[in-house]
């Protein structure tokens, strides 16, 4: 009989002493599958705050892209009213010039007229005409000549003066062109700047996929898999 009990508590004792190696080895197990928890959730922490951080500067270099071309394409705006006004200018100018260059012509053709009539007057009529006639005919016509000669000479002072006008506008006008010109350059290049960056650094940034894990994340999964297992 005492042999019997004797037996018993020894394989009491041995279960006892299963339950508690088995115990430990859970409470083990747990630990690591709990540390292991930790560091990929820590890691895909880390990631996600990575990829906030990288977004967050690709959306400032974005934004200060967008910025900058709409700045020059405000400056572009404003050269185009400028050079708008230039063209303006010159077609007023060549109008004007066009005009009193066919006045000055007119003149010029009076003048060659009343020539012609004095040259007449003292060809035809200075043996017709009494001397006092004569000399008073002659100093009219005199006076109607000078008179066109001033005017001839104030329209060329007039057509000059419009000629160096139209000059000084040509000149504004291609340099104001040129300015524009050189604007659209640089928008055109910026938006290909901004074109290229768009696509290109935003396939940089790693994000965090459907699963919610990076590929570091995914590194660290098979090892929490393999303690669940144990544990399971």
């Amino acid at each position: 009989m005492k042999k019997s009990e004797e037996s018993n508590t020894t394989i009491e004792q041995s279960e006892q002493n299963m339950s508690l190696v088995n115990a430990e080895s859970t409470s083990s197990n747990q630990l690591i599958a709990f540390n292991m928890e930790k560091k990929l959730l820590s890691t895909i922490n880390e990631l996600d705050r990575r990829y906030k951080e990288e977004i967050s500067l690709y959306s400032e270099k974005l934004q200060r892209y967008n910025v900058d071309i709409e700045k020059l394409r405000a400056k572009i705006t404003v050269k185009e009213k400028e050079v708008s006004e230039a063209e303006r200018e010159l077609i007023a100018d060549e109008t004007l010039i066009e005009y009193e260059s066919k006045n000055f012509e007119k003149l010029h053709n009076e003048l060659s007229t009343k020539i012609a009539s004095l040259s007449e007057l003292a060809d035809e009529y200075k043996s017709v005409l009494s001397k006092e006639e004569y000399s008073k005919k002659v100093a009219s016509k005199k006076r109607t000549l000078l008179a066109l000669l001033e005017e001839i000479s104030e329209k060329e002072s007039l057509l000059l003066n419009k000629e160096l006008e139209r000059l000084n506008h040509f000149s504004t006008h291609k340099e104001r062109k040129k300015l524009l010109e050189q604007l659209q350059s640089e928008v055109k290049e910026l938006e290909l700047e901004k074109s290229y960056f768009e696509s290109t650094e935003l396939q940089k940034i790693t994000p965090i996929k459907g699963s919610g894990l990076s590929s570091e994340a995914v590194e660290v999964l098979p090892e929490v898999v393999d303690t669940d297992v144990i544990d399971a």
